[in-house]
């Protein structure tokens, strides 16, 4: 049986393991958010992208709900 120490560490070392899983998902979304709104904005004909836009809204929306587990 391990001592008791060891439990208290291994749930700290996995809260802190997902809340920098949950980091680098929020920011590498925001990433690809602004990028793909950065594309979208660049189009000169936005009738024919619209799907970059709707990419840009659905990565920001999932940038919000993994920081909201951050």
């Amino acid at each position: 049986m391990p001592p008791s120490w060891f439990g208290q560490l291994r749930r700290t070392l996995t809260v802190v393991l997902h809340s920098s899983l949950a980091a680098a998902a929020t920011l590498v979304a925001l990433a690809f958010s602004c990028s793909t709104f950065d594309r979208w904005l660049a189009r000169t004909d936005r009738h024919g992208r619209r799907h970059e836009l709707v990419w840009s809204i659905s990565l920001l929306m999932f940038a919000i709900a993994s920081g909201a587990l951050w």
